[in-house]
């Protein structure tokens, strides 16, 4: 990798910590810009060549952690759905906290966008054959998105592992059905 890429993922993770720091201190509407520079050590023309708005800092950082799980998931010779979900939880849950600060903030839409954007690539490497169904798969990814929402909320306290069984048996069912 060369110094001006490396320091660029530099940059952009010395923006995102300083964004989710500031979080806990106050509302994301209320942070400044010139504060998530000033607590990064960058410059603004650095935080602009690396990011629009501050939501784009929440885009990336979300999609930057299912890219994680995408890196874990293609080194594997085969993943069931259920294998995936856990993964999936198991990594949301690592992160509750700072998950729960972008939810206090109402900004659970940009994590629907990374959320939606991202399971798509999960299913291609789940089912390579591409044998599934759309419809039923958009569906459970609702179900995904509200479980992570009670799980920030405190509505939901499943096991991960116990998540992951029941969206597979509900995935299992559905797929099981006969044609319309």
């Amino acid at each position: 990798m060369g110094s001006k890429v490396e320091q660029k993922i530099q940059s952009k993770g010395l923006i995102v910590q300083s964004l989710v720091y500031l979080m806990r201190k106050k509302s994301f509407h209320e942070i400044k810009i010139t504060e998530i520079c000033k607590k990064a050590g960058v410059s603004r023309l650095s935080y602009y060549r690396n990011f629009e708005s501050k939501e784009d800092i929440v885009l990336y950082y979300f999609n930057n952690n299912f890219e994680k799980i995408i890196g874990k998931i293609t080194m594997m010779e085969s993943i069931s759905y259920r294998e995936l979900i856990e993964m999936l939880f198991l990594h949301f849950m690592e992160n509750l906290e700072e998950n729960k600060l972008f939810f206090r903030d109402k900004l659970i839409y940009l994590i629907s966008i990374s959320t939606d954007e991202y399971m798509k690539k999960f299913l291609k490497v789940v089912f390579k054959d591409n044998d599934h169904d759309d419809f039923i798969l958009k569906f459970l990814q609702g179900g995904i998105m509200n479980i992570m929402i009670g799980l920030m909320t405190g509505d939901e306290n499943h096991s991960v592992e116990d998540i992951a069984v029941r969206i597979d048996f509900i995935y299992k069912m559905l797929s099981e059905r006969t044609e319309i």
